[in-house]
C-alpha cells in the first residue's frame, strides 16, 4: 500500500457541496488538496493551464454528473478522455437512474457514487474514497 497526497479537481455547481467536500477532505487522515470548478469551462481551463505542472495538475476528478446543463457532465468526461485519458474520473450524483449510470461509464467514468445525504455520510464516503485512491490504487505515472 502506498500513502501519498492527492490533488482533486471537484467539478460541482453547488457551492454548498464545495464546503462539504472541503470539510470532508480536511477531517480525514490523508493529505488532500481539493480544487473547485463550478462548470465544464472552468474545469477544462484548469486542466489545460496546469497540464504540464505535476504539482498543480489533479490526480483525480470528482464530477457532479448533472451540472446545471443535463448533458454537461457527460460532455466533460468525453473532453477529459480526449486530452487526459489516464486521469481517473469519479462521478457523484443524487440521481441513481440506471441509464445515467450506464452512460457515465460508457463515456469513460471510472466510478459512480451516490452523493451522500448528510455531513456524516459525506465524511464516511470520503474516507473510503480517499483510502481507495491513496492507499490501494496504483495510478499511472503523470
Amino acid at each position: 500500500m502506498v500513502n501519498r497526497s492527492l490533488s482533486i479537481l471537484v467539478v460541482e455547481a453547488n457551492t454548498d457541496h464545495h464546503l462539504l467536500i472541503g470539510y470532508s477532505c480536511q477531517v480525514n487522515k490523508f493529505q488532500v488538496k481539493p480544487i473547485f470548478a463550478t462548470n465544464v469551462e472552468e474545469a477544462l481551463d484548469y486542466l489545460d493551464v496546469y497540464a504540464n505542472d505535476r504539482q498543480l495538475f489533479p490526480q483525480l476528478v470528482l464530477l457532479d454528473l448533472l451540472l446545471p446543463q443535463p448533458e454537461a457532465g457527460l460532455q466533460l468526461i468525453r473532453e477529459i478522455r480526449k486530452s487526459y485519458p489516464r486521469l481517473p474520473i469519479v462521478v457523484l450524483s443524487h440521481h441513481q437512474d440506471q441509464a445515467d449510470i450506464q452512460r457515465a461509464y460508457d463515456v469513460g467514468a471510472n466510478s459512480f457514487i451516490a452523493k451522500p445525504l448528510n455531513l456524516l455520510d459525506w465524511e464516511g464516503h470520503f474516507q473510503i474514497l480517499l483510502s481507495y485512491w491513496l492507499t490501494v490504487v496504483t495510478l499511472a505515472p503523470s
